[in-house]
């Protein structure tokens, strides 16, 4: 490990520390730390948190967990297809605040930010000279609720109208951008974004709240030692000797229509009534745990990734890490990670299950050659090469104009 950099402190909020936005969180953490990094990670006290380095948790008062509930239980019911947040509550202890200003040039680096700190309290932070980092994991900050829009261009307008919820509701999605947008005005020096995916910060530059911000495109970091193309092929050549092809699902919640859980659903009854030799596999019946997490991935010979909407799925980043090929919609940022010679892109209008077995049936008969998985390595790398020295570029970029603006 290297001699820890005491220039400034990255401080990482999330609602949770699983799910997308959680694990990216967490692993950045990891790595700024390993990298020298003096770098903490905060999220909400669960009982299943098990804390490891550098990680904490942030307890509630019953008050905000009730409350917490009552209003993620009705905004869970605006819409049937997508969830919206058009509320999110402040959850940050009171010392908090206190705490960050003991620290030498903190940075706040928000990832899921539902339910755990609003547009208010940034404000706050941004006034007392902390500088704010936001990792656009869905689209959530540049729309009026919605975490993702699906084909909706609303947010680069106003959110008027919206067609994703009830009439009585539409008027909503409007008020909740108008009154983001008077919030964040005057902030553009000192909030910034991230854009995990190409796609996503193209949406960001479309939209009308974050269109006059600094939005930079850095990948998640995938803490992760470098595997030898020899040790992917000669995993692949065991992994496809079985008897019975395995499709790994890596969604934690498989019955997700974002994530396409009817679709999957819907293909497994397909392929059994077509007695194929295909097996499925689901990540979240294994134990949350490295060594368990590892058995699945060794296990499976192509994920499946079949979501409505997506920014930059961390399963895939992860399935090239392994070497497994990827079956997925080409939507939003899934597009720029798929290999044309390693993996299978599907139209969204393709998403029916006799079309997606048709084309599996052609793609998992072909033969897989050191070559084509060379080039897809050499494609990954160079897609999410050096994200964790962008990542800490951008906070030393933070830290002197702060002193420059002194």
């Amino acid at each position: 490990m290297n001699t820890k950099n005491e220039s400034y402190t990255v401080i990482h909020l999330s609602t949770g520390h699983l799910g997308g936005a959680g694990l990216a969180a967490r692993r950045l953490n990891t790595a700024l730390n390993h990298s020298g990094i003096t770098s903490r990670f905060y999220a909400l006290g669960k009982q299943d948190f098990v804390l490891q380095d550098n990680e904490y948790k942030i307890h509630r008062s019953i008050f905000i967990r009730i409350f917490s509930h009552i209003i993620t239980k009705f905004q869970n019911r605006i819409s049937s297809r997508i969830f919206f947040s058009l509320i999110s509550l402040n959850a940050l202890p009171k010392g908090f605040k206190k705490e960050l200003k003991g620290i030498n040039n903190p940075i706040l680096h928000i990832h899921n930010w539902y339910n755990l700190i609003n547009l208010r309290e940034m404000r706050k932070f941004t006034k007392i000279g902390i500088p704010i980092v936001i990792t656009l994991h869905d689209q959530r900050m540049m729309t009026g609720g919605c975490h993702y829009t699906f084909d909706c261009e609303g947010f680069t307008s106003s959110c008027s109208n919206c067609p994703g919820i009830s009439l009585k509701l539409k008027k909503f999605p409007r008020i909740v951008l108008r009154r983001a947008s008077m919030k964040l005005q005057g902030l553009n020096e000192g909030i910034t974004f991230i854009a995990p995916s190409k796609w996503m910060r193209s949406q960001a530059r479309k939209s009308n709240l974050l269109a006059r911000f600094d939005t930079r495109f850095i990948p998640n970091v995938l803490v992760r030692q470098e595997i030898p193309i020899e040790s992917i092929q000669s995993l692949k050549t065991v992994q496809l000797s079985g008897d019975f092809i395995v499709f790994g699902i890596a969604s934690m919640d498989p019955t997700s229509f974002v994530k396409g859980g009817d679709i999957v659903s819907r293909l497994i009854q397909e392929a059994n009534l077509r007695s194929l030799n295909y097996r499925f596999s689901f990540m979240n019946t294994f134990p949350q745990n490295s060594s368990s997490l590892e058995q699945f991935w060794h296990s499976i010979d192509y994920l499946l990734v079949f979501s409505r909407a997506e920014n930059s799925p961390n399963v895939i980043h992860e399935a090239k890490y392994y070497g497994v090929p990827v079956i997925a919609t080409k939507t939003g940022g899934i597009t720029e990670l798929l290999h044309p010679e390693f993996d299978l892109g599907i139209e969204t209008s393709e998403l029916m299950p006799l079309q997606i077995l048709n084309k599996i049936e052609g793609f998992v008969v072909r033969h897989i050659s050191n070559q084509k998985i060379s080039s897809m390595y050499s494609q990954h790398n160079e897609y999410t090469d050096n994200s964790l020295g962008s990542h800490i570029n951008l906070y030393g970029e933070l830290i002197t104009n702060k002193s420059l603006n002194r």
